[in-house]
């Protein structure tokens, strides 16, 4: 009954992980994809059970349970939570791939922690203002920050936590059953674009602006970077 709550509460995080799952199992292979679902789950739910009880990675945050009632929790953390890190690093990882070499397997590395760390960015602020949207007040910092309540700490633990993920499987030498094409750039872009459109629904226009800026700062790198490369 929890996963049905879990499921019809968070359609979204449902959605990406099916085409997460499609395209990295075509990318890299059903194995690797797995490894990634997994591996990625864990070190996220890792990161979030260490934060909620002493601040690291993301700085000290507190779950609103009474909001999450009926939902999947395991040991204090919503199970689609952390699912959120497997979709969005790979999504970012997969973007890199599309546009760098796979003899540039570092460069794809860091690039990929970096694309990641801006989808937090776009992804927070309104991920914060839960209670204007279907996503409901879930959660509050401790010490909220000054880029729209969110603290430095959330992004820099973001960084961390995507560059260890991608770094092992990078590591584990995930290798390529097919090259990526340009719907893997477009699932990068596509969870920007939902959270550009969440933004303006509700009516947080400032957020929404830098948002839209971010996007199209990275589209243009996206294009600049694809011209140099081939």
């Amino acid at each position: 009954m929890e996963i049905l709550t879990t499921i019809a509460r968070r359609p979204y995080v449902v959605c990406f992980l099916i085409v997460f799952l499609i395209l990295s199992a075509r990318h890299v292979g059903i194995k690797r994809s797995i490894l990634w679902l997994v591996l990625g789950y864990i070190l996220a739910f890792a990161s979030e059970y260490s934060s909620i009880h002493n601040g690291f990675p993301y700085g000290k945050y507190q779950y609103i349970y009474e909001n999450l009632k009926g939902e999947l929790i395991f040991m204090g953390v919503p199970v689609w939570d952390s699912l959120s890190y497997v979709f969005m690093t790979y999504a970012s990882y997969a973007a890199a791939s599309y546009l760098l070499p796979a003899e540039k397997r570092y460069s794809r590395w860091f690039l990929a922690s970096i694309l990641t760390l801006l989808l937090d960015i776009i992804t927070d602020p309104i991920a914060n203002l839960g209670e204007r949207w279907f996503l409901g007040k879930i959660y509050y910092y401790e010490s909220p920050g000054l880029y729209f309540g969110i603290p430095i700490s959330n992004f820099a633990g973001w960084w961390l936590v995507s560059f260890i993920i991608i770094g092992i499987n990078t590591l584990f030498g995930l290798g390529e059953a097919r090259r990526p094409n340009i719907i893997y750039l477009l699932f990068y872009i596509s969870i920007s674009a939902f959270n550009i459109l969440v933004g303006a629904v509700i009516s947080a226009y400032s957020i929404t602006l830098i948002n839209i800026g971010i996007m199209l700062g990275v589209i243009i790198f996206f294009a600049l970077l694809k011209r140099r490369c081939c």
